[in-house]
């Protein structure tokens, strides 16, 4: 006669097929997790990027009015009949308009005194109007590009490269997934004529996956000269 406390227990099949199942479920839920916070994680790094490139419009915008104060502009960007910045900033009361604003290539100077005429090529940054179609904005033309290097910079394409000009170069440049602009309305008129405060928001958008994304900062700029309030 067999001794049975010799005898060792051994897992049936089904056992075996339901270990294995809980197992992969297990391990999928784990998966799952991981994933879900890798996404999240990449997901709150490109909201911060988003914020800081908000961020840096908005200065930039507030160096634009301050930069005209100091260079006797008009609160428009005009000297004359120049737009200092490029493009001039709207002055139709409500009037919404949309704008890229990107550093300059300054000119270098040789000394000599600089000609009216050539004061858009020294002013430190560059304001381009966002062609629209039935209100909706050109989102490809406000794309910005990340600059290969040691340091991570985002700009826009130039005129040249991005109007019917030369192609951008990939080996220095490659396009990144956020996409920026400005809102500018004037809201506050002296006279009915003469614009006094604007409106802005800086609005960035990215896909972060299947999602459509979106920050937007708003400031509100007054002419010091002028007055406004």
């Amino acid at each position: 006669m067999k001794n049975k406390s010799l005898q060792k227990a051994a897992f049936t099949l089904p056992e075996t097929l339901v270990a294995i199942s809980v197992l992969i479920v297990v391990l999928s839920a784990v998966m799952n997790l991981t994933v879900s916070n890798i996404r999240g994680n990449q997901g709150n790094a490109d909201a911060i990027i988003a914020y800081g490139l908000a961020q840096e419009a908005i200065e930039a915008l507030r160096n634009v009015r301050d930069s005209n104060w100091l260079l006797g502009a008009d609160f428009q960007g005009k000297i004359g009949e120049i737009c200092v910045w490029g493009n001039c900033l709207p002055n139709v009361l409500s009037q919404k308009k949309r704008f890229i604003i990107e550093r300059n290539s300054i000119a270098q100077s040789s000394g000599a005194e600089v000609e009216l005429s050539q004061i858009v090529q020294y002013a430190p940054w560059k304001l381009s109007a966002v062609s629209e179609k039935n209100a909706v904005v050109d989102l490809e033309r406000t794309r910005l590009y990340l600059e290969n290097g040691n340091f991570a910079r985002y700009r826009h394409l130039s005129d040249a490269e991005s109007i019917g000009g030369s192609p951008y170069d990939s080996a220095t440049l490659r396009a990144s997934k956020f996409y920026r602009y400005l809102e500018i309305t004037p809201v506050n008129y002296k006279n009915g004529a003469k614009t006094l405060k604007y409106r802005a928001a800086a609005v960035v958008k990215w896909q972060d996956g299947v999602r459509n994304r979106e920050v937007s900062l708003d400031v509100e700029l007054t002419d010091w000269k002028g007055g406004g309030a």
